[in-house]
């Protein structure tokens, strides 16, 4: 499967995006948009329930007004992009996957046990050169068998891993109902995208609204590579953007258990919905800080927030 710019644009282009318009009615002052927001605490306490009084919003420090924060128990469309082009190598012929590989593929089925009953699943594949995507899978059994054959996969050829990425966003963005998330498994470095490259996938990203999480696979051995640093970094970036994390399945040589981490974390999402003021012309790109009260803070100290880092308006 080759997805070229244009072909990537054209469909991006006419995609239903009533959380990020592309364009605004000049009639009108104000907008809304809901912000996703990842609430966590410390271990051993339940997650408050958090208002519009305990959260604040604001674009270069100006304050954006906050309608109301609500809790979401709506099922995520969650699309899974597993890298196993040649970079996922195993030691030998015994065990052709590397090891980071199948650690993460046994924490992305623990994930899909302890998530949502109803999510929905998508597979993105990448191997021997080229993008492949499944179809939307509802049973949780079947999702977990298609990863149980992904780990027998031999990984082979070069990383198609921009296309693969701005085709999960655009495949999960298209879904009609459900919230968007993309799990990322890869070590982010692309050597074979054609008339796309990371800016293209960032400002994908920064107009949709679909969380992305990244899990990198680097092994120990590349982590001082400099194609293995851009692309921790181009992931940590892309996540940031999306409102979620990236962090590698092995650091320091230990594995990262992250399948419930991720779960849970899912299930302590929040949505502001905020007021901004329309603009004129071409919606801009708005960092965003999104924060506790000074009177929340008090009352929930060890809660922090994470939300996505801006928005168009």
């Amino acid at each position: 499967m080759k997805l070229g710019l244009l072909s990537l644009l054209s469909v991006f282009c006419f995609l239903p995006c009533s959380v990020f318009p592309q364009a605004l009615d000049p009639t009108q002052t104000q907008r809304e948009f809901s912000i996703p927001i990842v609430v966590s605490v410390k271990k051993n306490r339940s997650v408050p329930r958090l208002s519009e009084k305990d959260i604040e919003v604001s674009n270069k420090d100006k304050p954006l007004k906050v309608l109301s924060v609500t809790q979401s128990s709506e099922p995520f469309i969650v699309g899974f992009l597993i890298d196993m082009s040649g970079s996922s190598y195993g030691e030998s012929k015994k065990k052709p996957v590397s090891a980071e590989m199948q650690f993460a593929l046994l924490q992305l089925a623990d994930f899909i046990d302890r998530g949502n009953s109803k999510n929905e699943y998508f597979f993105t594949i990448v191997n021997d050169d080229q993008v492949g995507i499944s179809v939307t899978l509802k049973d949780h059994e079947i999702a977990k068998s298609r990863v149980k054959e992904i780990g027998e996969t031999a990984p082979r050829g070069n990383t198609r891993f921009y296309e693969a990425l701005g085709a999960s966003i655009m495949r999960a963005t298209a879904e009609p109902i459900g919230k968007k998330l993309v799990i990322v498994i890869s070590d982010g470095v692309d050597n074979s995208s054609k008339d796309i490259d990371y800016d293209d996938v960032k400002q994908m990203a920064r107009k949709e609204n679909v969380l992305l999480y990244g899990f990198n696979i680097i092994g120990q051995r590349d982590f001082s590579s400099s194609l293995g640093n851009r692309g921790e970094l181009e992931i940590r970036n892309l996540c940031e953007i999306g409102g979620g994390i990236d962090f590698r399945v092995k650091d320091d040589g230990k594995a990262v258990a992250w399948g419930k981490v991720l779960a849970d974390e899912l299930a302590n999402q929040f949505y502001a919905n905020i007021q901004v003021d329309a603009t004129p012309g071409k919606p801009k790109w708005r960092e965003l800080k999104v924060r506790l009260t000074k009177e929340a803070g008090k009352n929930f100290g060890d809660v922090t927030l994470r939300a996505r880092k801006g928005i168009f308006f």
